[in-house]
């Protein structure tokens, strides 16, 4: 990914979490790189995990979630999040939430997705 590409990135998921502190989320980590996986945000939210994806668009135009993190993404986000939750012992329910962040036309739009990917066999 270019400079460029990674700095539009940084500056969404930056967004998404002053979007859920400000709600009462708890962030837990972000960017957190278990090799070659990455979790852009993990957070609590009313007792539950929730791992968080993060897209950043700088225009209008947004591709739907389907076509924008498919099911490979998400394999790659349940490895990252047992690898976190080997690290990170956890016992209560987890999600997987999609954030789409709209830079422009302004303002900044958030869209939300919630609850997007349940692997069958998310645990080891």
């Amino acid at each position: 990914m270019n400079s460029k590409n990674t700095q539009t990135g940084l500056h969404g998921e930056t967004l998404v979490a002053h979007y859920l502190e400000e709600r009462g989320w708890e962030i837990v980590a972000k960017n957190w790189r278990f090799h070659p996986y990455e979790l852009d945000l993990v957070a609590r939210q009313a007792g539950m995990l929730v791992f968080v994806e993060v897209k950043t668009f700088e225009n209008g135009y947004v591709l739907p979630p389907e076509q924008k993190v498919n099911r490979s993404k998400f394999r790659s986000l349940t490895k990252a999040a047992v690898n976190f939750l080997e690290q990170q012992p956890y016992e209560g329910e987890i999600r997987f939430d999609l954030f789409y962040v709209i830079l422009r036309p302004r303002p900044v739009e958030i869209i939300h997705y919630e609850d997007v990917w349940f692997p069958n066999n998310w645990r080891r």
